[in-house]
């Protein structure tokens, strides 16, 4: 069974008060790699198809 998401939100202690900050770091970072990863993708397929538009014998010269 799976654990509800924020499941030690109801206890107030410093230890359950470090571990709810850091999970809330954690996604985060998790949802800025995310961009990152989906731009690096976008960059790639405009890095492709400037290099296939170089490539295209029937391209002018001039």
């Amino acid at each position: 069974m799976a654990k509800p998401k924020n499941a030690i939100t109801s206890c107030q202690c410093h230890s359950c008060e470090k571990i709810n900050g850091l999970m809330q770091l954690m996604t985060a970072q998790n949802e800025l790699m995310t961009k990152i990863v989906d731009q690096n993708g976008v960059l790639l397929d405009l890095v492709l198809s400037d290099e296939s538009e170089d490539k295209d014998p029937m391209r002018s010269l001039d």
